[in-house]
Formats: C-alpha cells, structure tokens, sequence
C-alpha cells in the first residue's frame, strides 16, 4: 500500500544508498523470485549475516516474500559462532559481505552465497545487486500467512548455548500495530535515526515492521559514534532516535556547552538494558524531548511493556503492560503468584510470543507453559501498572545492550590447564551497565591468567571477554551445584588480570636477598604474617591474610615505619627477625626459609615480525590490549587498484587517540585502525590525473599504520614544499580533531565567528 500511496518518499537510507518505499517493494519481490529459483522452499532458513545498512532490510523482507525463515546473525559473531549458527539453523543460503565469506565457507562449504559487495564476485556467488535488479524467472510467492513462521532470531537464553526463537509473520506485525505505532504515535512523517544493530529484536518490529508499515524513513548508521549521531539529528530532521543506555551515556558526553538544536525530534526510545533514572532525566534535560524505556525480549517478538510518548511515567519504570499483552509475577522457588507491589518472575501471555526455540523442544517446554512465557526476569508492578525490572533469574551479564551468558566464559576457562574451578559473573560498569569478570580456582602448580585470556579472545566475540580475571579460594555453590553469582563478586579475591588495556611497564618481583648472620633491628617493629603474599602462581595466599597484609602496609607511610614480614609456615626466633629486619627493607616474604624482597622488573613486550616480502600493515586484535598488536600481511601491494585510488609507499603514519580506543576494542563505531599518514605515490588507478609515481602526498589512507597503502584521491593532498613526512601525516588527524569539536561539539556553522 505505502509503494503505491507513497512510492517515491525515501523508506530507507545509508551511508551508501537510499531506497524509496516503491523501491524497496520492487526489489523485495526481484529477490524474493530469485530465492525461490535457488531453490529456496518454504520454511526453509536463509542467514542474513551484514553489518547495518539498507541490504539487510531488503533481505529481511525478500526472505519473508519467498515464504522463507529470515535468521538475522551478529556481524561480530566469531567463525566458531557462525558455525553454530549456520550449523543449528540449517540455512540453505547466507546473504553476507566478503568480509564474512571465509567464516561462511569454513562453517558451511556447501551453502550458497549472495554477496552485497560491488565488483568481481569469487567463485560459486551470487551478487545481490544482480538479483534486485534482474526479473526473475519465478514470481515471489507473496503467500506466508499470519501464523506461519517467520523469523528465527538468536539468543542468549537461559542455558547459554544461543537458540534460535521461531516466531510468525503475524507476531511481528502485531507488535508494530498494537505497540510501536500507537504508544510512540509513528507516522509516515517520521524519520528514525538507528545506530542501533538491526539484528536485535527491536530492530525487527520496529526500524523493519513499524516503520513500512506506516511508511516513516529510517536513517540507518553502520554504528554508534556521539559526534555523528548528533550531526544526523540536526542535518535530517529526525524525530525518533533509537539506542542502548551506553549509547545515551556517550551522547550526554559529547553535546557541547551550547547543546544540540533538534527541534524535529520527538523523543528517544531505549531499550537492551534498564536505563538508570539519571540517564533519562539527564538526556530530557539537555535534549528537551523524553527518553521512553521499553521492555521486551525476544521470546516475546516486541514489548511487552512500553512508556507512551503522551502518557504517565514512573521513574525507573520501563512502562506499561501493552494492550493485549497478560503478565503475571510469580515466586520462581514455588510458582506461586507473589502480592501486587512484590518482587517476582515475570510471566507474559499474548499474541506476541514465539513458536518455540528451533530444534529444542526441552528448552521451550521450560519457558512456554499453558500460552505463558517465563522471561526469567524479576520485577514488580506499582499501584498505577508501571513495572520496574530489578534483577534477573537467569544470569545473563547485560554489556551495552550486549547480551553475555556466564557459561560462555565459563566454558572456555574449564578447559585450560591449571584451573581447577571457573564461574563468571557481572560487575557494575557506570557506562556499559555491566561487565563480564572470570573468577578461577587455581591448580596446586597455578594458572596462567594471560593465557585463560588470550584464550577467551580466541573464542569468544570480542564483548565477552572477561574484563577481569580473579582468583579465589572456592567458587560459591548451592547444594545442588548451582554458583552464587551474587556471593561471588562480594568474595574476597585477588586480580590476576584485566582486559581493558591497562597493562602496566614494569611488574612486581620477589627476589632472593641475604640475610646478615645477626641482625641490628628491632623485632618488636617487626608485624608478622603467614602465606599473605602471592610470590608466584603456585604461592596462593590466604586471603584473610592478605586483609591483614594490606592493612600493615597502609600504615608504612615512610622511612622507620614498622616493618612486614610474611612467612611460610614456620616460626622463628627474635634473633631471626631482628636479622631480617636489619635488611633495610620494609616489606620482606620468607620462603623456604629464604627472605625474598619486592623489585620492579620491566614487562616484556612481544617482537613485531614483518611477515616476509609481503605488504604489512600493523593491526590490533580487538583483545583489549595494546600488547597485542601485529605486523600481518596485507593485500596492498599487490591489490588492483580501482578507478580513482593512488596506491602509496608510506614514510610516516599519524596517530590519533581513536586509534587507541579502536585497538583497545573500546570503540563504539566502526572507526578505522591508522587511516592517516604521509608517502610517495606509487602508482594511480583509471581517472586520476594530477598524480603521478614520485610525488609526495598525505590524507586519509587505507592501511596508513603499514608499509603499502592505498587511498581515494579524493582524500589525498600534495605535501607542501618543506614539510616532513612526519609533519604532513600529522595534519589529518589536527583537522579530524579540530572539525570534530568546532562543528561536531561546539556545533559551529558558517557565517559565525569564533575565538581561537
């Protein structure tokens, strides 16, 4: 209706293209066609594995028109992940980009692929842009009916092995009808803003259902970046934006003193997570508009409560039952409905839930019960209705809208030599609401910290990486095995590790000293303690011990303060303890009746290697560490260029502090590692004229932190006579900075004046 009704307004639009509502039904259906003549049956699974952009709505709807399954994958999802996904789905096709295609062919060799990327397509492909445009030999068969499935969207769960929950046409849809239009008042005049990730439930029923259901537009992102989504809001006129708390948070941060000027914007809708009250009277504040906290999950195809744009709130409330949709708050011990104001499990019955988990009738008979759905959430419901969630029944650790199953990590540390017990659990985060820490139980012999963690990177999608790692003396467990999570994180324990980048130059060492044969100190300043010192990984102290330790040491606040000494074990005499303490030292560990004193060694940081003759570029591993950066081989040597790229021999490459958080892994776009940097043009490709081999140039790059780089000319300037290599990379990053804070923050236009 809308392609007819409103065939040429813009329904969606990216980075790279825009596609109006009469497009958007054109192409749907040439691809839907195409599906079928792939052999694409009915009820068969197609993966759709891209980042945010306008092809994964496309592929959404066409999958839906060929009366397929559409599974939405995580983008970040490991090659072992998308082996499990593609494995416990049984895709029979997977629509993806080239840079996903080596995962895709690992995990299913025989699968077909549809790839989005332009230009030459590899072997055994199908190109996306061909099946949009090509008529197809066979019609889309346009005939899915309200009560047949539709969807397959992954989740975390309550057994920590992610499951695909089926749900039908007419469950979406009624979410968008009974929910989204109605409680937020969409129209065909809004535009919504989405930085969000469109494989996530809320991306399914509303920036998909809602919004070409009413024939709004959708300003699709390929991530979150402060700066870019306020330069979105205010260049387009958008009305709705749609977010995490993180995302919030770093919003507040990076409006300047002058705040942001949206009069078009209507409100801001969060979800993922409960949004602390702070965080949404802060945002009202400086935005002007509310910040409505919904709540769903995606069991249950949409919300399941909602704050209304023009209705009652309570702070700290996610909302409202949505019409339609049953609740119930029930003790999880005995099933019993606890009193109205008490905390509970909440229950929800109606249109919206889901089929059933694919391929796990056990797991949905454990959640879906007589047309009820145990979200495994606790929570209650005030006099007026509203609900407030207050923890969660089924353990998942929530970072940045992220969802983390303890027994991911667990999983993995259980397998490492050295560790005798693991359990993981959430610590509170005042940005990313919560994050995953791994709490072991060491060998006899010790375990390697560093090794449970660059393991855990290896495994696991950068975001569940523990971003600590402690020992402690037991893991805390009901009788029937089940871990404390709550009792965990409040055990004492010592950090063995931490993810997060601050690794520190030099570590602390015990080393061997001599003892003078009699001793001038004075043993009644001597504090003794027993096994509180850790000397080495097998050396486990008692942590009550290690209270006192830590205690003593606060009062050595200088030169004849008393002195510590931790034994091992044995008592010695005051002859002894004056020796040592004649050392000079003021903290000393005794082992093997050998005194041992504190030094600081200098870490080691891993060589860089260039890989052989090979173009290199250097690149981070998402690991959360600076240390492990490489040198690996790249293409850029040896890539044809395309029309209008200069391929460049680098001599100096700049650095900025987003390159920092990109290698950290703490980036919340998809910022590129070194694009900036200076060199001597080595070659040019087709319609570029003004550059030839020899001259010198400097811009932005692709693989400026390598040997070989190659860029748009476009973003190239010729070197002014007598700048530096070094001079001429660092210009980029000025102008980035510089653009970023007087038009991004300070919100600068033309025609105005500024101080400098």
């Amino acid at each position: 209706m809308n392609a007819e009704r409103l065939g040429d307004k813009i329904a969606y639009v990216d980075s790279r293209r825009e596609l109006t509502h009469a497009e958007l039904r054109t192409r749907t259906g040439r691809i839907a066609g195409h599906l079928v003549d792939l052999a694409v049956e009915r009820g068969d699974r197609v993966a759709i594995l891209l980042g945010n952009r306008v092809e994964t709505i496309e592929s959404y709807l066409a999958i839906a028109r060929a009366g397929a399954i559409a599974v939405p994958l995580n983008p970040d999802a490991t090659g072992a992940e998308v082996a499990h996904f593609l494995a416990d789905s049984g895709a029979v096709l997977v629509i993806t980009d080239s840079a996903h295609l080596d995962d895709v062919r690992r995990a299913a060799p025989a699968v077909t692929v549809v790839l989005v990327d332009e230009g030459p397509l590899p072997a055994g492909t199908r190109s996306f842009a061909e099946l949009a445009t090509a008529e197809p030999p066979t019609s889309a068969r346009d005939d899915l009916g309200l009560d047949e499935a539709a969807w397959m969207l992954y989740t975390s769960g309550t057994t920590g092995t992610p499951k695909g929950v089926v749900s039908t046409q007419g469950s979406g849809l009624w979410s968008a009808a009974n929910c989204d239009v109605p409680a937020w008042e969409l129209t065909e005049n809004d535009v919504l803003l989405w930085p969000a990730p469109l494989f996530h439930s809320l991306a399914h029923h509303l920036c998909l259902l809602a919004t070409t259901a009413v024939g709004a537009t959708a300003r699709i992102m390929s991530g979150f970046v402060a700066g870019e989504v306020l330069h979105e809001l205010e260049e387009h006129a958008c009305t709705v934006l749609v977010g995490v708390p993180t995302m919030y948070h770093y919003l507040l941060g990076a409006v300047g003193a002058a705040g942001p000027r949206l009069p078009s914007l209507k409100m801001g809708l969060v979800a993922g997570a409960v949004s602390p009250p702070a965080l949404i009277e802060g945002f009202e504040r400086v935005f002007g508009v509310p910040l409505l906290d919904t709540y769903g999950c995606t069991e249950t195809t949409g919300s399941l409560t909602v704050n209304r744009l023009s209705g009652p709130r309570m702070p700290g409330s996610c909302g409202q039952a949505v019409p339609g949709i049953s609740l119930r708050f029930v003790d999880p011990h005995t099933g019993a409905e606890v009193a109205e104001g008490e905390e509970g499990e909440l229950w929800a019955s109606g249109p919206s839930l889901m089929i059933g988990y694919h391929g796990r009738p056990d797991a949905t008979r454990e959640v879906l019960s007589d047309g009820w759905y145990r979200t495994g959430d606790l929570a209650r419901r005030s006099e007026t209705g509203h609900v407030t969630i207050t923890g969660r029944v089924k353990e998942l650790i929530i970072r940045g809208g992220e969802n983390i199953h303890p027994r991911d990590i667990e999983a993995v540390a259980l397998e490492l030599p050295g560790v005798r017990d693991a359990a993981a659990a959430g610590k509170q985060h005042p940005v990313l609401g919560e994050i995953p820490a791994l709490y072991l139980v060491p060998d006899a012999d010790g375990v390697d910290a560093e090794a449970v963690l660059a393991a855990c990177r290896e495994k696991l999608s950068y975001f569940k990486v523990p971003e600590e790692i402690y020992r402690v003396d037991a893991i805390p467990r009901t009788l029937s095995g089940k871990v404390k999570r709550a009792a965990l994180t409040e055990a004492p324990a010592e950090l063995l590790s931490a993810a997060s980048g601050n690794g520190s130059l030099y570590r602390l060492e015990w080393v061997p000293a001599e003892t003078p044969p009699a001793g001038t100190g004075d043993p009644a300043a001597v504090h003794v303690t027993r096994r509180a010192v850790a000397t080495g990984p097998a050396d486990l102290p008692d942590q009550e011990q290690a209270a006192t330790w830590d205690a003593l040491r606060g009062e050595q606040t200088g030169p004849g303060g008393p002195v510590l000494i931790d034994l091992d074990g044995a008592d010695v005499d005051d002859a002894r303890l004056s020796a040592l303490a004649s050392l000079g030292e003021p903290q000393i560990v005794v082992r093997d009746d050998t005194p041992l004193v504190a030094r600081l060694a200098r870490e080691k940081s891993p060589a860089l290697t260039i890989p052989g003759e090979r173009a290199w570029v250097l690149e981070p591993d998402h690991s959360g560490v600076l240390q492990e950066l490489a040198l690996v081989a790249a293409d850029t040597d040896v890539r044809p260029l395309r029309p209008g790229e200069v391929r460049i021999e680098v001599r100096a490459a700049g650095l900025n502090f987003r390159d920092v958080l990109v290698a950290l892994g703490t980036d919340l776009g998809d910022g590129v590692f070194g694009a900036e940097g200076a060199g001597v043009v080595l070659e040019t490709g087709s319609d570029v004229r003004d550059l030839r081999p020899g001259d010198r140039v400097f811009g932005l790059l692709e693989g400026g932190h390598g040997s070989i780089a190659i860029a748009d000319r476009r973003m190239l300037a010729v070197i002014p006579e007598g700048w530096s290599f070094a001079t001429a990379a660092s210009v980029p990053e000025v102008f980035v900075i510089a653009y970023y804070g007087l038009v991004d923050l300070a919100g600068l236009r033309a025609g105005e004046s500024v101080l400098i």
